[in-house]
């Protein structure tokens, strides 16, 4: 990905887990946003409480870094921000399958 680049909302249907490599990564090449997938994200998110911590957000975060790769549920709805740098990000992402018989 290169420029404005970016990945709408997915998740990997008929995979276990799924992952990204990155090889190179710039500073401002976007980042990995990933959804809650449970109603919670309709009554507590956003809310000023005692508990306020990441994990009760709709959404997280995670920026990339090169070098480093990250494995995920694959049925967790994500995305990749636009990236606002013209140096090109380069990543490889996986899916590990299940195999039926």
């Amino acid at each position: 990905n290169r420029g404005s680049d970016y990945n709408t909302v997915h998740v990997h249907p008929f995979s276990i887990i799924s992952g990204c490599f990155y090889l190179k990564v710039n500073e401002n090449s976007g980042k990995f946003e990933f959804f809650r997938g449970d109603a919670a994200k309709h009554y507590v998110c956003g809310m000023k409480t005692p508990w306020d911590h990441p994990f009760s957000d709709a959404s997280i975060n995670h920026t990339p870094e090169t070098g480093k790769l990250i494995f995920f549920p694959s049925w967790v709805e994500h995305r990749v921000t636009p990236s606002t740098d013209d140096e090109p990000r380069i990543s490889i992402a996986f899916n590990f399958k299940r195999v039926f018989e």
